[in-house]
């Protein structure tokens, strides 16, 4: 959900054509938010916390239909329920109609991954800023 957060702050700041120092600065604080530990990184742990809190507690025992997944996400916009459907697709690895703690595991893992470029189990400041760039570019 942060992560969801972190995206509707980084395209404000976008499309009011704020300077990249704004937007770095954003970066920075998005990565100090999702920094549980303190050690200004974001590891794949803490990036899947911050994604979706409950797997922390309830991973093994999650099951939600698409119904319960929107019903997580905020408001019931047409927007929100294209979201809805296009992340449950993107998570329901085994189609059976139904997201579950390890499915959404996975899913977050590979994000993290893809951004993590230089392969060393964390994410910086300017991975994450490259990242919500290309996914920026590919908004368009």
């Amino acid at each position: 959900m942060k992560y969801l957060i972190s995206a509707i702050i980084l395209g404000v700041f976008a499309a009011a054509g704020a300077p990249a120092v704004a937007q770095s600065r954003g970066a920075s604080m998005m990565i100090q938010m999702l920094d549980m530990d303190g050690d200004a990184r974001v590891d794949v742990d803490e990036w899947i916390e911050a994604s979706y809190p409950p797997l922390a507690f309830f991973g093994a025992f999650i099951k939600l239909t698409l119904a319960d997944y929107q019903e997580t996400l905020t408001g019931t916009s047409e927007d929100t329920e294209k979201t809805a459907k296009a992340n449950f697709v993107k998570f329901d690895a085994n189609k059976d109609g139904f997201l579950t703690g390890p499915e959404f595991r996975e899913t977050f893992a590979a994000d993290f991954a893809s951004m993590d470029k230089d392969k060393d189990g964390n994410l910086t400041v300017e991975e994450y800023e490259a990242a919500q760039g290309k996914r920026e570019e590919h908004a368009h």
